[in-house]
């Protein structure tokens, strides 16, 4: 790819949060492969990206008040129908907004103009034989067994983890084979987990090829999600060519499809009052998201469990790290980027009417 000369200084200023940390770092190394000089000096930068929850923006305005002399780009998600006020306020703030699906700028559009479609890079990995081995280990690995798992910030309602562990119980009474669930746990862990038949618990921390390592020695990636931006350990299970069954609704419908992966069956419903508690001040009874149907789910992980062939639907699954590799995603930056560095004015955002 030839380097990109329009603009050759960019500060990315990257949240810590996991989901943007890992997808962030992807993006830098997509920057860096057009050739793109990444700064940390904001003075010296002609571009700033944003790569943080939007209500902590007016923070960084404030520390940083060379930011209203610079084309700020935010990396902006949310899962919900309706934008938080706190999100819009944030927003306000930035030239224009990047964000990884068109169910996220589909959102974002209800309220901003110029938003800009870049998804995230789906990496391909090379796993070292001794992080399979240490895997294998913590989890007691069967090699006669057939294994579901999940990587999911466990208290976080709009992950919907439960409907998981509930579908695998029942999946686990109806089959004759050695069945496991493995839950790698984020933030606060539920110590019950562990002590549900077949469930293994993984509640402390992994680096990364141990992460990589569950994706290669498991079978089938569940998410029973309401929704999602993307759905990063989604993408993942798939470039590792596994099963995946997850709801079908948000962003990770991006690259999910019927010839890849198997999409859950959904109810769109308003958010239950028990859920908007988990964040009461983002979350309101106007908003919607995906329940999902665990009939479905259930029926679904049976069909993974019980079916001798899915290597054509796998083959396709390992296809979207094609699709979405570190050379694809720059060409959309260098697009984008080449497209501000020829405006001779940075136009701000326009927000619309609220809707």
């Amino acid at each position: 790819m030839q380097p990109h000369r329009g603009i050759m200084k960019i500060s990315y200023l990257l949240s810590r949060y996991v989901s943007h940390l890992k997808a962030g770092t992807e993006y830098v190394r997509s920057l860096r492969s057009l050739g793109v000089e990444m700064v940390s000096d904001l003075e010296a930068a002609d571009v700033v990206i944003l790569h943080d929850e939007p209500p902590s923006y007016p923070l960084y305005f404030q520390q940083f008040p060379v930011l209203r002399k610079k084309y700020t780009i935010a990396y902006a998600v949310w899962e919900a129908d309706i934008l938080p006020d706190t999100y819009i306020n944030g927003l306000r703030l930035v030239d224009e907004i990047w964000t990884c699906s068109k169910f996220t700028a589909n959102i974002l559009l209800k309220y901003f103009e110029n938003v800009h479609k870049v998804p995230h890079v789906v990496p391909t990995y090379d796993v070292g034989q001794a992080d399979l081995e240490n895997l294998r280990k913590l989890i007691k690995y069967d090699p006669n067994g057939f294994y579901f798992y999940t990587i999911t910030d466990t208290i976080n309602p709009r992950k919907n983890l439960l409907a998981t562990v509930d579908s695998f119980l029942k999946v686990l009474s109806a089959s004759h084979r050695k069945v496991y669930l493995v839950i790698k746990q984020y933030r606060k862990a539920l110590p019950y987990l562990s002590t549900l038949p077949n469930v293994i618990s993984v509640d402390h921390d992994l680096e990364d090829s141990a992460i990589q390592a569950l994706h290669a020695i498991c079978d089938c990636y569940i998410s029973s999600h309401c929704a999602e931006a993307w759905g990063l350990s989604i993408s993942d299970a798939m470039s590792f060519g596994n099963l995946v069954v997850a709801t079908g609704y948000s962003g990770n419908m991006e690259y999910m499809r019927d010839d890849n992966s198997y999409p859950v069956r959904y109810e769109l419903r308003p958010i239950k009052e028990e859920d908007r508690r988990f964040q009461p001040t983002l979350l309101d009874p106007r908003m919607h998201w995906a329940y999902i149907d665990t009939r479905d789910l259930t029926r679904k992980m049976l069909y993974c469990l019980a079916a001798n062939n899915h290597t054509e639907l796998q083959q396709n699954a390992k296809r979207i790290a094609v699709e979405y590799s570190h050379a694809n995603i720059a060409h959309t930056m260098m697009r984008r980027l080449t497209s501000i560095s020829e405006a001779l004015v940075p136009p701000k955002i326009h927000i619309r009417l609220s809707q």
